[in-house]
């Protein structure tokens, strides 16, 4: 097995791993959402990735100032739109529940993080044998993950989701602008090649140097997240949750959505670094593509299909089989490279 096969199988494990963290959400109902979320924010975009970076990317510093201002500006920014989608992810899963809202988004985000910096990046390449593939890949990724969406959609809802304050085409907009916004995390990796390449002549190992790009991309993402959580811890009047008895388990389930969260990210760096130049472009979909396939089998297992007719699951299953279709496809692409 070459290293190309074996990072195919890397980008499906961290979309698996990535897709754990969403469902782990399903269980922190005790706490309100703006807890959650602010202590999954400091863990998984501040805590994590500061001492990740110090501890392998040698001299972190010295590499910024080389690059200069600009670009590490860049990287908060798109860090910055990325928090905002996320943000909107989290008030469409409010309105839709997980598996509607999150199959909007990487479907979405699927096509974007890939075809967005293949045009921009190498334009002159779109027609060649890996263009190709890497369209035709993004394309059955937004197919499965549709046919994912609709299953969801039709799918008898849960008790507790039929009373939403949100609006449905509301929860449906929110979700398409987090989707768009979802891909900038990937862009941000993908024009952060000033940062990569600085970092390693500072002596950092190729498969690390991306925790260059992610510091400052991901306390960028931050900023917006972390306003917005405290914006309703004050109107919601929540802070006390924090410290009430009972709410060990939310503190461990939340601890474990960072950890899985920027365990996925990691493995994702790592593994793009290994694909060469054409990494974000080609891992992007396939790792999108794990997140939706895991999610799916997830859902199964959880029992949120219980009690729905049958031909919904069927649709969902089709949406699978394109979707593994997608990750062969984009395989194949990636060794035409």
């Amino acid at each position: 097995m070459n290293e190309t096969s074996v990072g195919v199988i890397f980008l499906v494990v961290a979309g698996l791993i990535h897709a754990c963290f969403t469902r782990v959400m399903k269980y922190t109902r005790k706490w309100a959402l703006e807890n959650t979320w602010l202590v999954f924010t400091v863990v998984a975009l501040w805590i994590l990735p500061l001492v990740v970076t110090l501890l392998k990317v040698p001299d972190v510093d010295l590499s910024y100032g080389q690059v200069g201002k600009r670009v590490i500006a860049l990287a908060a920014a798109f860090g910055m739109g990325w928090g905002i989608s996320s943000i909107l992810l989290t008030l469409a899963v409010e309105a839709l529940g997980i598996a509607v809202a999150v199959s909007v988004v990487v479907g979405l985000s699927a096509a974007v993080g890939s075809v967005v910096p293949m045009y921009l990046l190498h334009p002159a390449k779109v027609s060649s044998p890996a263009g190709t593939g890497v369209m035709v890949g993004a394309a059955l990724v937004v197919v499965g993950a549709a046919g994912c969406l609709i299953a969801a959609w039709l799918r008898q809802p849960a008790p507790e989701e039929e009373a939403r304050e949100t609006s449905t085409a509301m929860g449906m907009l929110f979700a398409v602008l987090s989707g768009l916004g979802a891909a900038l995390l990937n862009l941000g990796l993908a024009y952060g090649g000033p940062l990569l390449y600085a970092s390693e002549l500072n002596g950092a190992e190729r498969i690390w140097a991306p925790n260059a790009v992610w510091l400052p991309l991901m306390i960028g993402g931050s900023i917006p997240i972390v306003l917005y959580c405290a914006f309703r811890l004050v109107m919601n009047r929540t802070l006390s949750n924090f410290v009430e008895a009972g709410n060990v388990s939310q503190w461990v389930l939340t601890l474990l959505m960072a950890v899985l969260w920027f365990g996925s990210i990691q493995l994702y760096g790592v593994t793009v670094q290994k694909l060469g130049g054409w990494g974000a472009i080609l891992g992007w979909p396939i790792f999108m593509s794990g997140v939706a396939i895991t999610g799916s089998l997830l859902d199964v297992v959880t029992g949120e299909w219980k009690g729905s007719v049958k031909w919904p699951l069927l649709v969902q299953a089709i949406g699978v089989a394109v979707l593994i279709a997608a990750v062969v496809v984009l395989a194949a692409a990636s060794q035409r490279v």
